[in-house]
């Protein structure tokens, strides 16, 4: 109780601007997470195949790794918040075009596929907008003393925001259906710019360079990144599409994903406050080899209470690593920030679709393929 308490003062104690990113964090998880981790189900329910549901997620993926470069080039000449804000109509086209699929997929007959993916692009447009100009407001503004704290209020915020939101939105597809779900989530984003009007605008410099990729500078984080792109993507797809092929409901998919944010949320505060007295390279590997067990232990869950177990105990243990593998990306990206930001997501990213489509590629048993993978992944943590 007292950590949390001692968490409430320090986010009343915080620069207006990172309370303004907290706020616009929580929003716009909450409205995403309604609909997100559905969305490679939706994509297989019009298509019925799952080598095109995997597809759609590595292309909006591989879009925002190569788009960010574009977008850091945009917040240093527009500002991060007007970025931001221009995220906001990419963002609705993605979201209308993927809820009129089903009405205008004959109007592209013999091209149905590439019309899709065209639409998965979009989406990667718009996230790479939101989370370069985001992390790059996030690290100008962040105290160094008290940097793990506000960390862990960062993924704190992300994850208040996307605890029910999973398990609401498997009710509203349950029973009002898709059109409804993707119609709360375009009104709840149009809101999120809101809290972030209240301050002056942030414009970082950016200049691409062959370095950009990060190898001579910083190899070991970068394989850190790249790692966790990989069990990120096992998690947030792979999981998510075995309970519902396991369970074929919508709700029970959302219970699992909320789960998951409960079990990060209770942990978030504690990692946040400890991580900077601790070694944070050896929390990172604790919290890899236990979450390789993890993976090892997934596919036998077959019960609705295994299954939830699975997930609570899969968001303890990536705070363990999200948290200090964040806070080494944050020194690293003091001195250059959007140039760093863009660093991350192409390293994370490109962990995100080499896992996915190397999936493709597996005739059978590609669910247990992707847990092994992720299990290996969270395993080499022990050498970053």
């Amino acid at each position: 109780m007292a950590y949390l308490q001692q968490a409430i003062h320090r986010l009343f104690n915080i620069k207006r601007e990172l309370k303004e990113v907290y706020f616009n964090l929580t929003i716009d998880t909450f409205a995403l997470s309604l609909v997100s981790v559905f969305i490679p189900i939706y994509v297989f329910n019009i298509a019925l195949d799952l080598n095109l549901a995997l597809l759609f997620i590595a292309v909006t993926w591989l879009a925002i790794g190569l788009f960010s470069p574009i977008a850091a080039s945009i917040a240093s000449i527009i500002g991060v918040k007007h970025t931001i804000l221009l995220r906001l109509p990419v963002q609705v086209v993605f979201l209308a075009l993927l809820l009129t699929i089903p009405e205008t997929l004959g109007y592209f007959a013999g091209y149905e596929q590439v019309f899709i993916l065209a639409i998965a692009f979009i989406g990667g447009v718009a996230d790479s907008l939101y989370w370069t100009s985001l992390n790059g407001e996030f690290v100008k503004n962040m105290d160094k003393i008290h940097q793990t704290e506000e960390i862990g209020a960062l993924f704190a915020a992300a994850r208040v925001g996307s605890v029910v939101a999973p398990a609401l939105g498997g009710i509203v597809l349950t029973f009002l259906g898709f059109n409804i779900l993707f119609t709360i989530v375009i009104i709840l984003i149009l809101s999120s710019i809101i809290p972030l009007l209240r301050t002056g605008d942030y414009k970082g410099g950016f200049r691409l360079k062959m370095d950009i990729i990060g190898l001579k500078s910083n190899r070991r984080l970068a394989f850190a990144l790249f790692l966790q792109g990989m069990t990120n993507a096992a998690e947030a797809v792979m999981w998510p599409l075995y309970i519902f092929f396991l369970f074929d409901e919508f709700v029970v998919v959302g219970l699992a994903s909320t789960a998951s944010g409960i079990g990060i949320a209770i942990l978030t505060v504690a990692v946040g406050r400890f991580a900077a007295r601790f070694d944070r390279r050896k929390m990172i590997r604790i919290g890899g080899v236990a979450y390789a067990c993890l993976w090892l232990l997934r596919p036998f869950g077959g019960t609705l209470l295994e299954i939830v177990l699975l997930s609570f105990t899969g968001g303890l243990l990536l705070v363990l690593i999200n948290i200090p593998l964040f806070s080494i990306f944050a020194d690293f990206a003091s001195e250059n920030i959007m140039g760093r930001v863009v660093f991350r997501e192409l390293w994370l990213n490109t962990g995100r679709v080499l896992l996915l489509l190397a999936l493709l590629f597996v005739p059978t048993m590609r669910f247990e393929a992707a847990f092994v993978a992720a299990g290996i992944a969270a395993l080499l943590f022990l050498v970053t």
